[in-house]
């Protein structure tokens, strides 16, 4: 998962590797780079979005929840899913700008 994994590598950048719960670590990242403080708390807060809607989605159909039919969710969980998805992209970004991932494209 983009954010799971993105976590993981924007905190071991700092050296830091005891936390293992992807919010957490993106509420870390956000103490030790107040300018991208936002950022990683709409990552924490999108990751957590995920992990609840894949939940109640696996409970409800009896699977891993992993997939989401947008046949099936509202106008609202649309946009909610919808900002989630701007902030992995942005994430993604930083990521691709902090360690010069565009010159291997």
């Amino acid at each position: 998962m983009p954010l799971s994994d993105g976590a993981r590598l924007l905190l071991m950048d700092h050296l830091i590797m005891g936390i293992q719960n992807t919010s957490e670590r993106y509420r870390k990242l956000a103490e030790l780079e107040s300018n991208n403080a936002s950022l990683y708390e709409s990552c924490a807060d999108a990751y957590e979005l995920f992990m609840q809607h894949r939940a109640m989605n696996g409970l409800a159909k009896e699977n891993s929840g992993r997939f989401i039919d947008l046949e099936e969710l509202n106008k609202l969980e649309k946009q909610i899913l919808k900002n989630a998805f701007i902030s992995i992209k942005e994430v993604q970004e930083l990521i691709k700008v902090r360690f010069q991932q565009a010159y291997f494209n």
